[in-house]
């Protein structure tokens, strides 16, 4: 009866221990995010299509600061003039979601971008990419607060992009 219980019991022993190297080596392991691991995820970030550029950073921002290895690929694209607008800020909203850094120089390049969007007389249409990605940045964007305000009255997907930005800023609303 003895032998039998550790006949039953050595195979449990055995998977636990197993299990503990497995979650060792996986502690150890680049991570990995939709299937691909950082690296080739930075890789994609230098793609000829941006769709693609933009499906990386996006991938790399949700994995947050383990992805910090990418922050010189995003930062020396995001500013691209080659790149389009919807690409520059998911870039800029992917660098914001991966450095804890105050980021100074990226949350300027998005209020220069919907600054110069609603200095427009009519037909103002401000990167809903950009407000998000200001969003994104919370209080470090604190210095946007008025110019979000000023988006808050167009139509749609803007103020309500807006208000979101701002509750994330500083816990105020549209």
């Amino acid at each position: 009866m003895k032998h039998e219980y550790s006949r039953r019991l050595l195979p449990l022993i055995i998977a636990a221990a197993l299990g503990g190297v497995v979650a060792l080596s996986l502690a150890n392991a680049e991570p990995t995010i939709r299937g691909k691991t950082v690296a080739d995820w930075i890789v994609q970030l230098d793609d000829l299509d941006p769709h693609k550029k933009v499906c990386a950073a996006d991938a790399l921002g949700v994995c947050g600061s383990p992805c910090s290895v990418a922050l010189p690929s995003l930062r020396a694209q995001y500013r691209d003039p080659k790149l389009p607008l919807f690409a520059s800020t998911a870039f800029a909203d992917s660098i914001l979601r991966i450095s804890d850094q105050p980021e100074t120089e990226v949350i300027t390049f998005l209020t220069d971008l919907l600054d110069q969007e609603m200095q427009k007389p009519y037909g103002r249409l401000p990167p809903v990419g950009a407000i998000r990605a200001l969003g994104t940045a919370g209080s470090r964007a604190k210095s946007t607060v008025q110019l979000l305000r000023a988006i808050c009255p167009l139509a749609g997907s803007y103020t309500l992009e807006a208000g979101r930005a701002l509750a994330k800023i500083d816990g105020s609303e549209c």
